[in-house]
């Protein structure tokens, strides 16, 4: 049973724990630098945004995937297959 807490699974729960220190630590710095208005708001934005993006991200999956919907053939089975080709246009001559 995977590990939950307030909608956030697995490894989104510690993406999710970096992102709210990593907004205190920047807000606080905003705080020392520019004035509280400016850094609460830095904070509530960048929260926000960020707890979007991990709900975006879990809905999208564990693992990322890449969706490619296209044939892939391997370049060394296009040569090996053109080599059969030709040696068998050479025997039917």
């Amino acid at each position: 049973m995977p590990l939950v807490l307030k909608g956030f699974k697995g490894r989104y729960i510690y993406w999710g724990l970096g992102l709210l220190l990593s907004s205190f630590i920047l807000a606080t710095g905003l705080v020392v630098t520019t004035g509280i208005i400016i850094g609460v708001l830095f904070m509530i934005t960048y929260l926000g945004a960020g707890l979007y993006f991990l709900s975006m991200k879990q809905k999208q999956g564990m693992y990322s995937k890449n969706k490619s919907y296209s044939s892939y053939i391997p370049e060394h089975r296009i040569k090996s297959l053109g080599r059969k080709i030709e040696t068998a246009n050479e025997d039917t001559q």
